[in-house]
């Protein structure tokens, strides 16, 4: 990746990393890093009322919802595909209804509040890609997120595949009759 590209990754971790500490400790935010994106981890309940798609209109949630849209406004370099996840409680058809509801919620929020619908993307996951067991109350309660994730925009470089095409030299430059 450009150092350009990590710079401005380094930079919006950084970002959220500080507007997350300014927030109460037992809300359970995560800001996670990986080469080519940083990820914001919200559980569900600091943004959504329980087995529904409406968004809690309290203070809890107005600064959850803010951090995505702050770092969106300083980091124009940057476009957010916005995750929502699930417990395997209720069944898979309705958990991903839910799901995809509630990334729509969030993807008119952020539209509403002026970022470009080109820089967003939402999908439902459902209870698909969990991360803790969902045997556990415990369990269920961090399966049941919304994750930010922030990437450079832009074309991505073509990854190296492994059946590469063989190396062929250059016609040689000015031989004539050939």
């Amino acid at each position: 990746m450009p150092w350009v590209l990590r710079r401005e990754l380094n930079r919006a971790q950084a970002q959220l990393r500080q507007q997350v500490s300014r927030l109460p400790r037992d809300e359970e935010i995560e800001v996670l890093r990986d080469s080519g994106s940083v990820t914001l981890r919200v559980p569900t309940r600091l943004l959504f009322a329980p087995d529904s798609e409406s968004l809690t209109h309290d203070r809890a949630s107005a600064r959850v919802l803010s951090l995505p849209e702050r770092l969106l406004r300083l980091r124009r370099r940057l476009t957010a595909q916005i995750d929502v996840y699930t417990d395997n409680i209720g069944g898979r058809a309705l958990n991903q209804a839910i799901s995809q509801q509630r990334a729509a919620v969030l993807l008119a929020v952020l539209t509403r509040a002026g970022i470009a619908p080109r820089r967003l993307q939402a999908r439902g996951v459902g209870l698909s890609a969990a991360i803790a067991s969902n045997d556990t109350p415990e369990g269920r309660m961090r399966n049941r997120r919304v994750e930010f994730v922030f990437e450079p925009a832009g074309p991505r470089p073509a990854a190296p595949t492994s059946a590469a095409a063989p190396f062929r030299p250059a016609p040689a430059a000015g031989r004539a009759g050939v």
